[in-house]
């Protein structure tokens, strides 16, 4: 065992806690308790207690413009009833075909191996 699991409690406790929010930084604290290890074996001791990387979702910010048509639109339906909203179809930039199919003919998009 490369970590000691007292060690691994620590380092554990101290990532809930968001004092160590990145591979680096742990990396960096085993470094100073004293293990020699490399920056990928920090990787794996994060993974061994199911810690796994993700990159953070850029998202746009709203603007004042975006707020105040957002506080329109929502006055302007406010007073829609259950009724209403049923004949509504929100498709968040999902395709959706009204007539027809997506352009195959035939079924199609068959694969013969």
């Amino acid at each position: 065992m490369v970590v000691s699991a007292q060690t691994k409690r620590f380092i554990k406790l101290q990532v809930v806690q968001g004092q160590l929010k990145t591979a680096r930084k742990v990396h960096d604290k085993l470094m100073e308790l004293g293990y020699s290890i490399s920056y990928k074996t920090a990787i794996n001791v994060l993974k061994s207690m199911n810690f796994f990387s993700a990159i953070k979702v850029k998202k746009p910010l709203l603007t004042a413009k975006h707020m105040k048509r957002r506080l329109a639109w929502s006055k302007k339906y406010q007073n829609w009833t259950t009724d209403d909203w049923q004949r509504v179809v929100f498709s968040d930039e999902t395709k959706v075909n009204v007539w027809g199919s997506d352009g195959f003919k035939h079924g199609g998009g068959s694969l013969i191996m």
